[in-house]
Parts: C-alpha cells; sequence; structure tokens
C-alpha cells in the first residue's frame, strides 16, 4: 500500500516547478495563439511521459503509449509522416518493450519511490545501433520523400534520432538523454518552420520541444544521481 501512495514522492524543487508549468503554459499558449484543443492536450501529454522518464519512473512507458499515439495524429494532420512513421512504427513498439523491461529492472528507493534500475550498453552495441540508424536514414529518407513529407532533411533526422535514443533509454542507458537532447533542437527546427510559414497556430506544438530540452538536460542530471545512488555512491 505505501508503495502504491509515493506517485509524487521524491520531487525536488525544480520538478515540481516544472510540472506546473507543463500544466499551464501548453494552455496559456493554446488561447494566446489561437491552437487546437487536441494539440494542447498532446503537448501536455507527451511532456508528461518525459518528465517521468527524467525521474526514472517505471510506469513514464504507459504514459508514452498514449502520448504518441495523439502526437501522431496531430503530425498526420500537417503531413509531418516522418513524425508518423516514426511513431507508430517504430516508436511505439520500443515504448512497449522499454515498459516491460523497466517492470522487470526497477527497485523501491526510500527517497524517490519505485525507480528503474540504470544500466548501460557496451561500446560495440551503443556503435551497432547508432551505425544501424545512418544506414537505415538513407531508407528513410526516399521513403519519406514518396509520401510527399513537408521538411524532408529534417523529418529524416528525427527518425534517427528518436530510434536510437528510444532504443537506449529502453536498454535503461542514461545517455539516451543526450541524443534526445540532440532531437529536440532538430523538433524546435521542424515545428519553428511552421510558425515561421505563417501559421502561428502550431506555437502550442513548437512549446514541446523547447521545454523537452529542459527537461533532456536535467534528466542527464538525474539519471546520474539515479545510478550513483545504486551503486552506494554519495549522489
Amino acid at each position: 500500500m505505501g508503495r502504491n501512495r509515493d506517485f509524487l514522492k521524491g520531487w525536488n524543487g525544480f520538478e515540481k516547478g516544472y510540472l506546473l508549468a507543463l500544466l499551464v503554459l501548453p494552455a496559456v499558449f493554446t488561447l494566446v495563439f489561437g491552437g487546437t484543443l487536441i494539440g494542447c492536450l498532446s503537448t501536455t501529454l507527451y511532456l508528461f511521459w518525459c518528465l517521468f522518464l527524467a525521474k526514472g519512473k517505471h510506469y513514464a512507458n504507459v504514459i508514452g503509449i498514449f502520448a504518441v499515439l495523439l502526437y501522431s495524429y496531430v503530425s498526420f494532420t500537417v503531413r509531418y509522416y516522418g513524425e508518423v512513421v516514426i511513431s507508430l512504427a517504430v516508436l511505439l513498439p520500443l515504448i512497449v518493450f522499454g515498459l516491460v523491461s523497466w517492470l522487470r529492472n526497477s527497485r523501491y528507493d526510500e527517497d524517490r519511490g519505485n525507480v528503474v534500475v540504470v544500466a548501460g550498453m557496451d561500446r560495440k552495441e551503443v556503435g551497432l545501433a547508432a551505425a544501424s540508424q545512418v544506414v537505415m536514414g538513407v531508407g528513410y529518407y526516399f521513403v519519406l520523400k514518396a509520401f510527399g513529407t513537408t521538411f524532408l532533411s529534417v523529418s529524416t533526422l528525427s527518425i534517427m534520432a528518436s530510434v536510437l535514443a528510444t532504443f537506449m533509454l529502453a536498454r535503461r542507458n542514461r545517455y539516451a538523454f543526450h541524443v534526445y537532447i540532440f532531437n529536440d533542437v532538430v523538433l524546435v527546427i521542424l515545428w519553428g518552420y511552421m510558425v515561421l510559414a505563417g501559421d502561428a497556430g502550431y506555437a502550442q506544438i513548437l512549446l514541446m520541444p523547447a521545454m523537452l530540452l529542459v527537461n533532456d538536460v536535467y534528466a542527464t542530471i538525474n539519471w546520474s544521481r539515479l545510478k550513483n545512488a545504486q551503486e552506494g555512491q554519495a549522489p
């Protein structure tokens, strides 16, 4: 019973402030820039998912399943087929794999509640994973080109980075967040293009990668603390 009551256990000041921001800012951007309700919900849910990933909560991937489905729909409406393909064909299966992996490899911490056990991949595995995305990136490009994808090159980069980072995170590797940071920058360009093209309503979607950038920088710090604590070192 006690473990079921630790949903918000161990939250520090930054996490509480970020939680408040992700609840308020998407709604504010929607009202100010005339975005859609479903776009606001997509942004909020996606940010919830990534915050709980940053905290190492084992239930984060449950939220991620719904977040990815909703984000896919929003991306489809603006012909960002690269985002749709990566979300449904690759990210969704990897999130399910990550959910199983994290449930099997979590532990209860008196200060943080249930958190994932941070692991690592050897250099060979990381190298093979990265090399596979370089090779598959060529395939992504031509498939997306056939679909007439908007902003083709940036969409291809987003796919490559997202697949690599999500796989690494499913394997509980803390360096996944470094790849996510790169992808956040790519997504800022992707959605920023829509805003600069004259549709201010997509500022609510642009908010997401901007906040994710903050989230993922924090995640690199927090996962290092988790790993140190789990190894019996001073956090």
